[in-house]
């Protein structure tokens, strides 16, 4: 039986803790799904129109019965707690300008 990695104390590392136990392939690549908050919704064409160049699948996802909508990219890649941090950083950055944060991802596991 394999064991667990250790992964940080933090949002990230209980979803890939989740992941793990699932029995999840970690050494495959998954398509994950990256949800980007914005302070005003729906973000500017301008910032929609940036992610388009980065990303082949950007969804904008409607605001719900809470108010908040989300913009969710997916992006095929291994499970690496680094990668993630990273794939969120980079968004971030990349959204700062329109008020855009990354915080948040996940995966439909099989």
């Amino acid at each position: 039986m394999k064991t667990m990695p250790t992964w940080p104390n933090d949002a990230d590392g209980d979803v890939l803790r989740r992941l793990w136990n699932d029995n999840v392939d970690f050494n495959a690549q998954h398509e994950i799904d990256f949800q980007i908050d914005f302070e005003k919704f729906p973000p500017k064409v301008a910032a929609l129109e940036l992610l388009r160049t980065h990303f082949p699948k950007v969804n904008v996802i409607p605001s719900s019965s809470d108010g908040r909508g989300y913009v969710e990219i997916s992006k095929n890649m291994i499970l690496e707690y680094s990668a993630i941090a990273a794939t969120q950083e980079s968004l971030t950055e990349m959204m700062r300008p329109f008020g855009g944060r990354c915080e948040c991802w996940g995966m439909f596991s099989n």
